[in-house]
């Protein structure tokens, strides 16, 4: 069972303790919904339109629709891939828009600049590698309670067990697997990525330090509205340590410094339920710096994916109650989440989270 507690986590909290939790009701609780297997959504690569640097972002320099220049005859059929007048008065390179203009045709195709095209990108806009269609999981082992010893954290298949009676990603063996780098765009610029997160979390108290989006408590709709969305008031801000599993973002910048942290799953009380996660928010970014993910619990164990099951304790509760994120088959690329058991059954199912990043833009 878990229990809130109010000691003070600064780094890696360090006083773990198991014992019976407080079971305050949580928000109104709203029909489960059926249980399936996440959608499989189908990757699709760059913008690969035939004009050359047209994709998303992929603008070229007037110069380089220059006539004589963009589009001559070396570059495609005369007449087709344009020496007229055109191909040289647009911004976008469609001089070098033929058939052999968009890469394939050499010459032609320098009217559009290489970068640019490339994977619907604008050639300085930075990059989070695999934090595009993150998935990390944290199943149950088997119990009838609706809570359960937690059976360690999985990510990319592998699983990483509880250490000193804790459930943390930062343990010393493996701190640095969910660091995601900034690559690309301009060291030290700040860039808004767009991300969109799913997921099955119990609520956090993240305490004063900690900034809530909104005012009221998260409910226990499909998806959970408002939104269990919070951030720092300061870089590297501390909260409570206790029992309830934390779902941490922490953006570090190109100087190795905390910079902002966000927090996916804060309430203002604790307790026996969980939250269907399924928003999306722009979080600031560092160019030349990282996304560090974090998720900790104290005891090494979690509350089911059962719904507000703080009055309805035991397996039937759990069983009936499980939901699906049902918008996480949206994200591109697939997150390959096994609902609502995580790939064992509906009385054993544990939480997980998954991030889709939509977009990185230069903040304004």
């Amino acid at each position: 069972m878990k229990r809130a507690l109010s000691l003070l986590l600064v780094a890696l909290p360090i006083v773990p303790f198991a014992g019976c939790s407080s079971t305050e009701g949580g928000p109104t609780y709203t029909a489960a919904g059926t249980g399936t297997v996440a959608g499989s959504s189908t990757t699709t690569g760059g913008s690969g339109s035939d004009t050359a640097g047209s994709g998303q972002g992929g603008s070229t320099s007037p110069a380089a629709g220059t006539p004589g220049t963009s589009g001559s005859s070396t570059a495609g059929t005369p007449g087709t891939s344009g020496s007229s007048s055109t191909a040289g008065t647009s911004g976008s390179g469609s001089g070098g828009s033929g058939m052999g203009g968009s890469g394939g045709s050499g010459t032609g195709g320098s009217g559009g600049s290489a970068m640019a095209g490339s994977g619907g990108g604008s050639g300085d806009m930075p990059s989070l590698g695999k934090l595009d269609g993150f998935l990390l999981q944290t199943p149950c082992k088997a119990g009838t309670n609706d809570d359960c010893d937690s059976n360690g954290w999985v990510y990319e298949g592998m699983t990483h067990a509880c250490t000193n009676n804790a459930m943390d990603t930062d343990a010393a063996a493996t701190r640095t697997i969910l660091d995601f780098p900034v690559t690309g765009g301009v060291a030290g610029k700040v860039y808004l990525a767009k991300m969109h997160f799913y997921g099955i979390m119990e609520p956090k108290v993240y305490g004063d330090s900690i900034m809530r989006e909104a005012t009221g408590r998260p409910g226990q709709a499909n998806p959970s509205n408002p939104a269990p969305f919070a951030w720092s008031k300061t870089p590297g801000a501390t909260y409570p340590a206790s029992d309830y599993n934390t779902y941490e973002i922490h953006v570090i910048d190109d100087k190795g410094m905390a910079y902002k942290d966000y927090f996916l799953n804060a309430d203002t009380q604790s307790g026996h339920w969980t939250m269907p996660i399924d928003y999306e928010r722009d979080l600031e970014v560092v160019g030349g710096g990282k996304v560090h993910i974090r998720s900790y619990d104290q005891n090494c164990r979690m509350i089911k994916n059962c719904g507000d099951s703080s009055h309805t304790m035991g397996a039937t509760a759990c069983t009936a109650q499980a939901r699906t994120v049902a918008g996480v088959s949206m994200a591109m690329p697939a997150i390959p989440v096994m609902q609502p058991g995580l790939g064992v059954d509906a009385n054993s199912s544990g939480q997980w989270l998954g991030i889709d990043v939509k977009s990185i833009t230069l903040k304004p």
